[in-house]
């Protein structure tokens, strides 16, 4: 099992890999492969055809050839048994593709075909291309009888392979059995489409050609329904380009990548695997296209990885670079790490001075993205936070006449979530029409129904004429408590004496929730029974909510809350509350002796910030 998902892994990085290290180096190289296949739709029937692959396929003559023919034998790797004997036969049994792209039900081809019989008493390459002229109707007789080929090649001597390679690209009906390849490419099987890959990268046809670029690139498409055998073969002739010394200089710029797959085959994260793609970054991050950059953070979500380390480093050298990047490339950045729920305060900061400087670049996608970066990641700049929120404000303002009323609703609170309102905007997105519009929307009424509350609330409690109200009305709802607070419950017991001494799972007006629920005298000094304080009301009283959240909360690595935590943490406060926000998951970590401590500290301290601040 741990060979497959390792081959899968492999298999992953590398059509990443290729996808990008074969496109074309400039744009007259692309044009020239376009119209290869684009002004030569028969080829078949060319006689000029010929002529045309040799604008693609380097010379096979003199130190090219002798070049070709020292590639590696990648068939000596871990996929021998599936490249072997019983190839050209095994691979008919594969589920045939529609026309659009999907599995069909599985196909066997009729074994007694007289093309395959005779395709197995081929004794050299020459004779497999020479059946496939006289017989092949179909693109399963072209893919076998390339694989035979190379099945034969392969097991010559050096420089015997060396001439057969040379007689099989003089050979005219190579050059139509690569076009009929090229024309059918997305309409193969799974089993003829990475064997005749695995046949055609061996063989020598160079990588930078359209044939090979396709054919990674609908095995990339169709990575997903490949099976294991497929898998590996791709992952071992993916290998064998590896190691090809035209494309080792662009296959260097995803040695980052390759290193976090590895790491995820190892149970990542994994300490030491971890470690060695840290000093990787550390000592060539500089020599890492952009591009690279956000293909490894986006590597890390897809993977699941968090490292802070990671990050800290790309985020360090981004920071240190801005001035050499496009605003742009800087958002596309600051959206990768937001998607990580990592935040880079430095860089933060440095991109809100540019967007307070020149804020034109803000078009209304760039707008609703950096909106979306600076409300999740809870980040308001240290300085000239006024200008910024202007900025952006007028920015809105700007698009307003074009912009949808969904993003409207989403730009709106992401703008509340920090806790800054947006005056115009909100008279916008409150007319009826509007209001109407984002609640009767089906595929996205809930999440909109969500955001309107929210926003609606903070036009309420953020607004400068609130005051803390002298009653709230509260309500406890289930006595039961979910087994992840069990243990919190248990410390304040403890702690405290009595149940009647603090109250859990209570819901306040505005559909906030809290975990539990304290009330002290003026001074903090002592706890008050719940009861009490209920049956003579006092404006004195302090109340004290306890959150206990979870680590995604919060930013990664740090105790800085996100924005939909920190908005109730500040509304919170805003009804009269001192709130105390802690990792439940570093608190189920603690002895109970320590986490009764730790409470204790929390509840009695008399430091008013110890009760703003997020605790662990």
């Amino acid at each position: 099992m741990n060979n497959k998902i390792s081959y899968l892994l492999n298999t992953v990085r590398c059509v990443h890999r290729y996808s990008s290290v074969l496109t074309p180096k400039s744009s007259a190289t692309a044009r020239k492969q376009i119209l290869w296949i684009g002004r030569y739709r028969d080829p078949l029937g060319n006689v000029n055809f010929g002529k045309l692959l040799l604008n693609i396929l380097p010379s096979l003559h003199g130190s090219s050839l002798r070049s070709l023919s020292q590639k590696t034998d990648v068939c000596s790797t871990g996929a021998e048994a599936l490249v072997g004997e019983k190839v050209s036969q095994n691979s008919l049994e594969v589920e045939k593709l529609d026309d659009s792209g999907s599995f069909k039900r599985k196909h066997v081809v009729d074994r007694n075909d007289p093309f395959f019989t005779s395709l197995q008493k081929c004794t050299c390459p020459c004779d497999a291309l020479d059946l496939a002229s006289e017989e092949a109707v179909s693109i399963k007789h072209y893919t076998n009888a390339l694989t035979m080929a190379w099945r034969l090649v392969k097991n010559l001597s050096e420089e015997q392979q060396r001439y057969e390679k040379q007689l099989i690209f003089e050979h005219p009906v190579f050059v139509r059995l690569c076009q009929q390849l090229l024309r059918d490419a997305r309409r193969m099987t799974r089993g003829d489409l990475v064997f005749s890959l695995h046949a055609l990268v061996n063989l020598g046809v160079p990588q930078n050609t359209l044939l090979v670029q396709t054919l990674v690139r609908v095995c990339q498409e169709k990575l997903n329904q490949l099976d294991n055998r497929c898998i590996s073969v791709l992952a071992t002739t993916l290998a064998g380009m590896d190691k090809d010394k035209n494309a080792t200089s662009g296959a260097a710029n995803f040695k980052y990548q390759r290193h976090l797959y590895s790491a995820k085959s190892d149970e990542m994260p994994g300490k030491r695997c971890s470690s060695f793609s840290e000093k990787e970054i550390r000592e060539n991050v500089q020599d890492v296209p952009f591009r690279q950059l956000i293909l490894i953070l986006e590597a890390c979500h897809t993977l699941q990885y968090r490292n802070v380390k990671l990050f800290s480093a790309l985020a360090d050298y981004v920071n240190s670079t801005a001035y050499l990047w496009d605003k742009r490339q800087i958002i596309l950045f600051l959206s990768a790490c937001e998607i990580l729920a990592f935040q880079p305060t430095e860089l933060l900061d440095i991109f809100a001075e540019k967007v307070t400087e020149d804020p034109d670049f803000l078009n209304l996608k760039n707008l609703l993205i950096v909106l979306r970066v600076y409300s999740r990641l809870n980040h308001v700049p240290g300085v000239q936070k006024h200008l910024f929120f202007e900025t952006l404000h007028s920015c809105l303002n700007k698009c307003l006449p074009q912009i949808s009323k969904t993003e409207l609703l989403k730009a709106v609170y992401s703008l509340g979530i920090l806790g800054y309102l947006p005056h115009r905007a909100l008279d916008e997105l409150l007319q009826k029409d509007s209001n109407d519009e984002l609640t009767l929307s089906d595929d996205l009424k809930e999440q909109n129904t969500v955001m309107l509350h929210s926003v609606k609330t903070c036009m309420e409690l953020d607004s400068p004429s609130f005051t803390k109200p002298a009653f709230l009305l509260t309500e406890s709802l289930s006595p039961l408590v979910p087994l992840n607070l069990r243990k919190a419950q248990e410390v304040l017991i403890e702690l405290l004496g009595d149940e009647n001494m603090f109250r859990q799972n209570v819901q306040l007006p505005y559909r906030y929730h809290i975990d539990f629920e304290i009330r002290m005298d003026s001074d903090r000094k002592k706890v008050l029974p719940i009861a009490a304080t209920d049956d003579h009301p006092d404006s004195r009283v302090q109340r004290l909510a306890f959150l206990f959240a979870p680590v995604s909360a919060f930013c990664l690595g740090t105790t800085h809350p996100q924005g939909k935590l920190a908005m109730k943490k500040r509304h919170l406060n805003k009804l009269g509350y001192r709130v105390i926000v802690i990792q439940n998951k570093k608190f189920q970590e603690m002895k109970n002796e320590d986490a009764v401590e730790f409470l204790k500290r929390k509840i009695y301290s008399e430091d008013d910030s110890s009760f703003s601040e997020t605790t662990v």
